[in-house]
């Protein structure tokens, strides 16, 4: 069941949410990340959203969300997209 899934880290359970989160509008995911941290949301220089994830037990991971829901982790210097299949 989706409601049992525990979320620790963003980052490396990317696979695992994005199983969670198959086929969800970009609204869903946010809201089900909700359900398992806290995201809190800015607008970036470039003008997109830019979120931050953090976990219950402090595991924070930056994100924004393409408007098909494509969710990409920021980095430091990259982005990298969920695997989403």
């Amino acid at each position: 069941m989706r409601n049992q899934f525990t979320l620790l880290d963003l980052d490396s359970q990317s696979q695992a949410v994005a199983a969670q989160i198959r086929g969800f509008t970009a609204h869903q995911i946010l809201t089900w990340l909700a359900q398992h941290g806290t995201v809190e949301q800015s607008l970036n220089p470039m003008r997109r959203f830019t979120y931050l994830f953090t976990s219950g037990i402090g595991i924070r991971t930056v994100f924004q969300l393409a408007d098909d829901g494509t969710m990409y982790m920021l980095y430091e210097h990259t982005a990298r997209p969920f695997t989403r299949d």
